[in-house]
Parts: C-alpha cells; structure tokens; sequence
C-alpha cells in the first residue's frame, strides 16, 4: 500500500484532503496511515465503511484522531 492506494481506498466512502502511510526510516510501511478529511462527517463515514473491514488479509481499525 503507498500513499495514492490509501487514498483510493478511502475515496469508496470519503474524499481525503491528505493521506499518507507512515513509514520507518528505512522506508518499510509501519503499518498505519493518516488520513485527512474536509468534514468530521466524511471521517465518520470513513470509520462505518472501514472499521473492521479485511483488506490484504489485514483487519483494518478506523478511528478519529483529532488535532489542531
């Protein structure tokens, strides 16, 4: 998963302002991502679509993190 497939996969609920995967120093996925949204209800939307759902044979978790 790089960055553009995150954002296409959130893109079936939500459009994302910013998506990124984080990674380690060396590049490696750490295995999460942020994703930014334009409204709490398309983050929330986002959550309901996602929340448990199995992708790669990975459990995906959403949830909201918010900061200002």
């Amino acid at each position: 998963m790089d960055n553009d497939g995150l954002a296409e996969l959130v893109a079936e609920a939500a459009s994302a302002v910013h998506s990124e995967i984080v990674r380690e120093s060396g590049g490696r996925s750490k295995g999460w991502g942020l994703v930014a949204f334009a409204t709490e209800d398309e983050a929330n939307a986002v959550i309901e679509r996602f929340n448990g759902y199995e992708f790669d044979g990975r459990m995906l978790t959403a949830k909201l993190d918010q900061y200002a």
